[in-house]
Formats: C-alpha cells, structure tokens, sequence
C-alpha cells in the first residue's frame, strides 16, 4: 500500500534496484495500480525517474484487478497501489480478495496516521494468531468487512527529515514562530521542548487551531 505521490516511485526504483542486484527474481512480476499510474508521467517528464516502463504493468480497470487477484493465489505477484492508510482506492479491494490467503500479506510502506484504517490491520499482531476479522471504515464512511489471516507488515520510509534534520532547519531559518502540524501528539511535544530549548526567541504551537501571523 502506497502514498501515489513520491513513495511509489521510490518503492518501483527499490524494486527495479532488487531485480538488478539479484535480490528479487525478475520473474517476479510488479503491476501499479490506482492514481499512481496518474502520477508516474509526470514524474518521468519533471524528476529523476528512470525505472522503464516495461518494468511493471499496469492494472486498468477493476474486471482486470479481479483477474489479478485471482492469479495471485497460484503465483507470486508484488502489487504497488493506492491508497497507502487503506482510506480508499485498490488497496482495500486487494485486501478483502488476498487477506484471508496467509501466503499474501498488505505491506504499508509509510507512516500511518493514528485513526488510519491501516492501524487496525497493522495492530492485528497483537491479538493472536489466525484468521481474523477486519473492520475498516474508508474516506467515504463506508465500513468494510473482510478477514485477514496475517497483519500488516508496516515498514519505516520516510518523506521527512528527522529530529535533528528539523532542528538543524530550524537554526539555519531563525523562524519567531514555529508550527507543528504533523505527527503524534507525543512526538510534537517531544520535538517542541526541544526547539524551545535550543531557540529561546521562538514561539513553539503544536496542532494550532489558528495561528496569527505578524
């Protein structure tokens, strides 16, 4: 499951990387599906993507993706696809056809909202082991039923600087006012006691309603 923006033209570059190294069979075959293959033209026209076309294929259209999911129980696929919190998109119809199969598996490839329906197919490692029911609320407010007999595996790619890439930031532009917008709760406050430590001069809001500027 993918961001389509940036993350899955990381994760095609990795995987084009993998079959050049050996690392990944290149019988294996890799199909992109959802708003990423929107995406992926205009990255090859304004940024550095470079993986050929003929690298994956791409899936068009849902009678197709059902013809995928079906020939993905006899023979091992890698699927990249929208959208990466399962809020909507392909990723959520892969999972209600492949999750209840063990052998498949939902690999969230970025960082998962807290409240994301990822979160609770990510969490099913944490009670017990089988097949188990999952309930997913999508963008739309409709609640999706299916059954997973594994979680999903969550792996740590980030778009964004860490700690002290945003610190070091922070020093270079000497901002009076610091906003942060993103991430856990915990993890702003963290950050902010930091920024406040090293730039006394700052005013440091976590989650600001509004925030008035001079």
């Amino acid at each position: 499951a993918s961001f389509a923006l940036g993350r899955a033209q990381e994760l095609l570059s990795v995987i084009e990387s993998a079959r050049q190294s050996g690392d990944l069979s290149a019988s294996v075959p890799v199909l992109v599906d959802g708003m990423i293959r929107q995406i992926n033209p205009i990255y090859r026209k304004l940024a550095q993507f470079k993986v050929a076309r003929d690298a994956f294929t791409e899936v068009t259209g849902e009678g197709e993706r059902r013809i995928l999911a079906h020939g993905a129980q006899t023979s091992p696929k890698i699927i990249v696809t929208t959208s990466g919190m399962l809020t909507g998109g392909p990723a959520i119809e892969y999972a209600q056809q492949l999750l209840p199969d063990a052998r498949n598996r939902i690999i969230l490839t970025g960082f998962q909202d807290e409240g994301a329906p990822s979160r609770a197919l990510r969490d099913l490692s944490n009670i017990g082991v089988g097949p188990r029911p999952v309930e997913l609320t999508d963008e739309s407010g409709e609640v999706i039923r299916f059954t997973a007999a594994r979680a999903a595996e969550e792996v740590h790619l980030s778009s964004h600087a860490d700690e002290p890439g945003l610190i070091e930031y922070a020093g270079r532009l000497k901002p009076n006012i610091i906003a942060l917008v993103h991430g856990e709760p915990s993890a702003q406050e963290h950050l902010a006691s930091r920024l406040r430590h090293l730039h006394k001069r700052a005013e440091v809001h976590c989650r600001p309603s509004e925030l008035p500027i001079p």
